[in-house]
This record gives C-alpha cells, sequence and structure tokens, in this order.
C-alpha cells in the first residue's frame, strides 16, 4: 500500500510519495515569513513556525535550520535555531516553533586608545610643571629646558601609545555584516524531508 505525504514549508505542498498509509502534514510559511533587524538584536529576531496535520497525519517532525547565502565577503555570520527542535502531532490541532536568528554586535573598544593618550599627555604635562617650580630659581634656564624635554616625552609617549592601540585593535569587530541572509529551515519526518528559506536582512 502507499501513501502520499504532502509538506509545506511556505503554504504551497510538495508532494513526497512512500509506502505505509495514507497521511500528510504542513509547515506552513513562518510569521514573520522575512526578518529585518540590526546587528546583535535580541528582539524582534524570531519566527513562528506552525506544522498542522492533514489527513489523520501523527507522528514526529523534525525541524532544523541552516544558514545558506550571505553576502559576499560577511563576517560574524548569523547562526539559527529552532525550539524546540522537533514537534508531536498527536492530533488534529496544529501546534508551533521558533526560528531564532543570532547576529553579532559591533563593538567599538578602540575608541578607548584617545582617551588613554589625552590621560597620558596630561600625565606628562604635569610632571613638565613640577620640574619647572622644583628646580632652584638660580637654575632658571634649565628649568625651561627640563620642562620643554618633560613634555616632549609626554608627546612621544602619547603618540607611541595611540600607534599600539591602533595595531592591538584587531580584537574589534564590525559586527555581523549588513545586507540579506537566507536561511533554510527543514521539517522531516521519517523518510520524508522538505525546506523552505526564510529571508533576514541586518541593517
Amino acid at each position: 500500500m502507499s501513501f502520499t505525504r504532502y509538506a509545506s514549508l511556505k503554504g504551497r505542498p510538495v508532494v513526497i510519495t512512500g509506502g505505509g498509509g495514507s497521511a500528510s502534514f504542513t509547515v506552513n510559511n513562518p510569521a514573520p515569513a522575512a526578518i529585518s533587524i540590526a546587528a546583535g538584536a535580541t528582539s524582534g529576531n524570531t519566527s513562528t513556525v506552525t506544522v498542522a496535520p492533514a489527513s489523520g497525519f501523527t507522528g514526529t517532525v523534525a525541524l532544523a535550520c541552516a544558514l545558506t547565502s550571505s553576502p559576499t565577503g560577511a563576517s560574524d555570520l548569523p547562526s539559527c535555531g529552532m525550539g524546540p527542535a522537533s514537534v508531536s502531532i498527536t492530533g488534529t490541532a496544529a501546534v508551533t516553533s521558533t526560528f531564532t536568528v543570532t547576529s553579532t554586535a559591533p563593538t567599538s573598544s578602540a575608541l578607548t586608545y584617545p582617551l588613554k593618550n589625552i590621560f597620558e599627555a596630561a600625565g606628562g604635562t604635569a610632571l613638565a610643571c613640577i620640574l619647572m617650580f622644583t628646580i632652584p630659581a638660580r637654575r632658571k634656564g634649565w628649568r625651561t629646558v627640563l620642562s620643554l624635554i618633560a613634555f616632549a616625552i609626554a608627546i612621544s609617549g602619547a603618540i607611541g601609545c595611540g600607534g599600539g592601540g591602533s595595531s592591538g585593535g584587531g580584537g574589534n569587530t564590525g559586527g555581523t555584516t549588513a545586507g540579506a541572509y537566507v536561511f533554510t529551515v527543514t521539517g522531516t519526518s521519517g523518510s520524508s524531508t522538505n525546506s523552505t528559506s526564510v529571508t533576514v536582512t541586518i541593517n
């Protein structure tokens, strides 16, 4: 005896044939079908997938998702998950699972370096002032020279640290690259597998 099992992740049935008895299920178009979020967003980054039985189908439908398309050269690629990863159809009621996309927010720790340089330069200036007022007056000429030297050292140190900060900024990240990403959501029951795509736009 053969059966026809219908599965759709976009509201359009895909016919799958097999042996056993007559049964079918649909995995309906996610709502919303497309997601648009900022990189690193933790709200508005989900979609609800509904699995509905048809023709008396009962059983377990496993749900999975994977990134299948991304902008050229994209970094910090987003990932996805289904929760729960499988649903059980036990009667006539539909069940749901949540598609969640996770992306990476940009970081800006490099902005701490200019502030660091300012404090270092200020410290050097303070040292110059101290030297200026603590050297005896009879060495007035030397006071000026030493002050200028101290100030020059402070400025040089600030610039040098700034350069080091720039080269050490490799740990920073621009976050997930903006653009359109396509995820494939797959529903499987026994040997029957069909899939659909969900578009996620990172702003």
